[in-house]
């Protein structure tokens, strides 16, 4: 793990420019920070509003229902990258 992006915004408050998920813009600040290439990068999340995050951010979301999860990212990486 290189570094962790957080929304502080309360869930009750609803702003234009939240960065609360579905809100692309953490995501867009990972990527403007560690310039990274969107066609290599996926999100794995548990809940809808992390897939239509990373579907306003243009990269891969991929939905984690429980178990192991190095099995799920192994997948991806095998088969979706």
């Amino acid at each position: 793990i290189d570094d962790f992006f957080f929304s502080t915004e309360s869930p009750d408050i609803k702003t234009k420019n939240s960065r609360r998920k579905p809100s692309p813009k953490m995501i867009d600040e990972a990527v403007k920070k560690y310039n990274l290439d969107k066609n290599k990068c996926f999100m794995i999340g548990d809940k809808k509003t992390d897939l239509m995050a990373a579907k306003n951010a243009s990269i891969k979301g991929f939905l984690f229902e429980g178990g192991d999860l190095s099995i799920k990212i192994n997948k991806i990486l095998k088969y979706h990258l």
